[in-house]
């Protein structure tokens, strides 16, 4: 299946989110994620089954994408990721499921658009676009541009 172009009803507060998923990165990426984690809640389906078998908690690092049941607030780093599942193959004590879902808490590459603090400017909704320039107004514009430069 191919891509779907959609669009959506937005009140005020939408529109805020909108504007701080814009000054983030990527707002297409945004609600991707947002649906796919509704999905994964809904379905409680996890991505990895085999490697929620073996390990207890499916691979972060899986090509089908990071399983949010498993590690909901995003992915661990690779290192701990490492770190863990060796301990887990060593002769040692093993770390608990709970250290590598608490290093994934911690990841500071994971702050979502909801957790990352106070922006420093205030959020204000998208503003609609600016009047348009009559024939006077356009000349105007090009003879500022043709002096300044």
């Amino acid at each position: 299946m191919g891509n779907v172009i959609t669009s959506i009803n937005l009140g005020r507060e939408g529109s805020e989110v909108v504007v701080l998923a814009r000054r983030k990165g990527n707002l297409s990426h945004f609600v991707r994620d947002c649906l796919v984690r509704d999905a994964a809640a809904n379905s409680g389906r996890h991505i990895r089954p085999k490697s929620l078998d073996t390990y207890g908690v499916c691979n972060p690092f899986a090509l089908d994408g990071l399983c949010y049941l498993c590690f909901p607030r995003g992915r661990p780093s690779r290192d701990d990721w490492l770190t863990w599942k060796a301990s887990l193959t060593g002769k040692g004590s093993s770390l608990p499921v709970e250290w590598i879902k608490e290093r994934a808490r911690l990841n500071k590459e994971n702050l979502s658009l909801f957790n990352t603090g106070p922006s420093e400017e205030p959020v204000k909704p998208p503003s609609e676009s600016p009047p348009r320039l009559g024939l006077l107004g356009r000349l105007n514009q090009a003879i500022r541009l043709i002096f300044q430069g």
